[in-house]
């Protein structure tokens, strides 16, 4: 009888499948060995005697994983595994395009908020005040600019320009402009798409090229009128420098999804600040987000099963 392959689940962030959907893996693929939970849940032994991760993993597990064949990342961004990974045979997958929608709305939500006054007005409410705080900006006829037009991105646009904003994308490649995009730039040319924009809104992966894209000279060529929103990674933004222009009034505001250090120390300066508008990285909340990925992890358990190829596969 053939050694049935260890599957360990790890559950972190928004990420937990039902027990309904725990119980269809484990009656759908009884070549499988499966466990569900937290990654710290798991000792080192157990990850080395893994044959395959579906969901997030810490360093520690993935060094002890030797025996690893596929990494299934809950996350759209696998920057977290660098180095950890042995390439030559495992193979690595991530979970692009399940977040799009709702990520897409959380930023949209961010740009609301700020364009109607909504975080004021609801610190008034707080304080039983009724105070007609200022609107500081439509969102119609402003000028958007999208970092990264990869799945998140395009829906961010996609929104904007429902909205009748002018909105400028910017990617690695230019290639075909799509017709959600008013603009198209590389993201070398990114400092004179700063200089346009009203909002602008990073959603790139995390790479050597976007490490601290957004620096003290970067937002130095930002409006003092701009609102920053970041759903990428923290690492993106140098956040002392970010602090220091918000302080200063380089920019107008910023909302944060993610930041860097993550989690935020509760000392940290951002946390008070009138014009910043944190979230606890939960763009990639949703009812529906796991439903997703029950759908996808299901269907790429199946495909890695049948010697099919991996859908999101990547290369490190």
């Amino acid at each position: 009888m053939a050694k049935k392959l260890n599957v360990l689940f790890g559950y972190q962030g928004a990420f937990e499948l039902t027990k309904e959907e725990e119980e269809t893996f484990v009656r759908d693929f009884p070549d499988c060995s499966f466990r569900f939970g937290p990654p710290d849940n798991y000792t080192d032994e157990e990850c080395a005697q893994a044959d395959i991760f579906i969901g997030m993993f810490n360093p520690g597990q993935m060094q002890a994983a030797k025996n690893l064949k596929w990494l299934q990342a809950s996350t759209v961004g696998v920057d977290r595994y660098e180095g950890y990974v042995d390439t030559k045979k495992t193979l690595v997958s991530n979970s692009r395009n399940l977040f799009n929608k709702c990520m897409g709305e959380h930023t949209f939500a961010m740009m609301i908020a700020w364009s109607r006054a909504l975080l004021l007005q609801r610190d008034s409410q707080n304080r039983h005040e009724w105070v007609l705080h200022d609107v500081p900006s439509d969102l119609f006829d402003k000028t958007v600019a999208v970092i990264g037009l990869g799945g998140i991105g395009a829906d961010v646009a996609k929104k904007c320009k429902a909205f009748d904003m002018h909105v400028i994308g910017v990617r690695r490649n230019l290639g075909d402009k799509p017709d959600f995009v008013d603009e198209l730039y590389s993201l070398d040319q990114i400092d004179q798409v700063l200089e346009k924009a009203d909002f602008v809104i990073l959603a790139v992966p995390l790479t050597e090229q976007t490490y601290h894209l957004i620096n003290r000279e970067t937002l130095k060529k930002m409006k003092p009128t701009a609102y920053l929103l970041n759903v990428a990674r923290g690492e993106v933004v140098d956040t002392d420098a970010l602090t220091e222009a918000l302080q200063n009034k380089t920019i107008a505001a910023a909302g944060l999804d993610t930041v860097y250090p993550e989690p935020l120390p509760a000392d940290h300066p951002l946390w008070s600040m009138e014009n910043v508008f944190i979230t606890p990285h939960r763009a990639n909340a949703s009812p529906t987000t796991n439903r997703f990925r029950f759908k996808f992890y299901y269907e790429n358990l199946r495909r890695y099963l049948a010697g099919e190829s991996l859908k999101n596969q990547v290369k490190m």
